[in-house]
């Protein structure tokens, strides 16, 4: 409860450093990377909330031990981290209405101008096409790794809520991706961008509780107690 109380004031002063980066001169949106801390520091807090309370429910306290299955999930969850992040810096650079077009990005598979910021770090942290680039790729990326994960997660059997999250997981990752691509086809729309992007976040919260879920399940190592394989 402690670490709730910590976790809930952290966000409140990362929400204001967000709205402080947006309080200058002739700037009209706060800064993406102080949104995008913002987005993840709820996200911490969502993941912690919600492990906290999973533990406690009795219908998740039979554990599912295969640590091949946690390996893939935990790889899963890492790459998802990493496509939060380049959400959060493509709703605060607005990098969707860069290439409004699917499945190309402006006509190409490479854009062009993916490298016209100067060094690396600074294109992936300030240039959209290039931001743009690294959100589509790592989508179909987490795409297949969702599919491969479901092929062996699916063998478990004898543990119906395990099964149905997993199941859940597959389906959510599917509207996931449709929902981008008619949130950057309808990029240029500003009434269809509001509620299409809301339900892109939406899902991904949806998705990072799923996780979140399934690892309460997972074990690595017996340490007593019925544990199924």
């Amino acid at each position: 409860m402690a670490v709730l109380f910590v976790l809930g004031a952290l966000q409140g002063l990362v929400g204001w450093i967000m709205v402080k980066s947006g309080l200058v001169p002739e700037k009209y949106y706060v800064g993406h990377v102080e949104l995008t801390t913002h987005l993840i520091a709820a996200i911490v807090l969502l993941v912690y909330t919600a492990w906290f309370a999973f533990n406690l429910l009795p219908s998740m306290q039979q554990k599912i031990f295969s640590p091949a299955l946690k390996n893939k999930l935990t790889l899963l969850s890492i790459l998802l981290f990493f496509q939060l992040v380049y959400g959060g810096f493509m709703a605060g650079l607005k990098a969707a209405s860069v290439a409004p077009t699917w499945p190309s990005i402006n006509g190409k598979y490479f854009p062009e101008y993916m490298f016209a910021e100067g060094s690396l770090a600074n294109n992936l942290l300030n240039n959209t096409i290039m931001i743009h680039f690294v959100h589509r790729g790592l989508a179909y990326l987490l795409l297949l790794l969702v599919i491969f994960y479901s092929i062996n997660a699916f063998k478990v059997k004898g543990n119906k809520l395990f099964n149905s999250l997993n199941k859940l997981l597959l389906s959510l990752f599917l509207l996931q991706v449709l929902l981008g691509i008619l949130t950057v086809i309808n990029s240029t729309d500003k009434q269809k961008m509001v509620w299409l992007g809301v339900s892109h976040q939406l899902v991904a919260m949806l998705i990072v509780l799923t996780i979140t879920g399934l690892f309460v399940f997972l074990k690595k190592q017996i340490q007593g107690g019925q544990i199924d394989k």
